[in-house]
């Protein structure tokens, strides 16, 4: 294998650094284009990240190297747990580690297709989640594993049978 040209791009937007790859490889022959892009929001190195958003300005979370970080309590960690549906139709979920739009897709996509949730609305700046789920009431177990699963941390629940602002 021997590579060609590699280029290092990084973007930085109002909340997240999107730091994008691409290599050309030559295998044997074949030559092969990889493009490979990731989070780092709020990196250190940047000087950006979540330090403009309101919840950042009002004490309550704080930029972190992978997005914004809630400043939470035992009592708010003790929600994401259980296997009893949540009471109300509408959730809203505070998450650590979204940075960019790639993590409100994962996040869209996991609450969407695996727990059948509608009307899907991603706050990035303030890193709080909001999902109508009008035929099927999750669990705070089953929250936290597609929250997991979309590669960010679910650190409080609030449901209301009335929509959640």
């Amino acid at each position: 294998m021997t590579t060609l040209n590699t280029t290092t791009m990084t973007t930085t937007k109002k909340t997240a650094v999107h730091r994008v790859s691409t290599a050309v490889l030559l295998l044997g022959g074949a030559v092969m284009l990889l493009h490979l892009s990731g989070c780092a929001a709020g990196s250190a190195a940047s000087g950006s990240g979540a330090s403009t958003s309101r919840a950042v300005a009002e004490g309550r979370a704080e930029p972190g190297a992978e997005g914004l970080i809630h400043r939470v309590t035992p009592a708010d960690l003790a929600t994401t747990r259980g296997g009893q549906p949540v009471e109300g139709e509408y959730v809203k979920l505070w998450v650590n580690g979204m940075g960019c739009p790639q993590c409100v897709t994962n996040i869209d996509f996991q609450l969407e297709r695996r727990l059948s949730a509608t009307d899907v609305r991603v706050d990035l700046g303030e890193g709080v989640v909001y999902a109508r789920f009008p035929r099927t009431r999750p669990t705070p177990d089953q929250l936290r594993s597609s929250t997991t699963d979309a590669g960010l941390t679910l650190v409080k629940v609030q449901s209301s049978s009335n929509p959640l602002d």
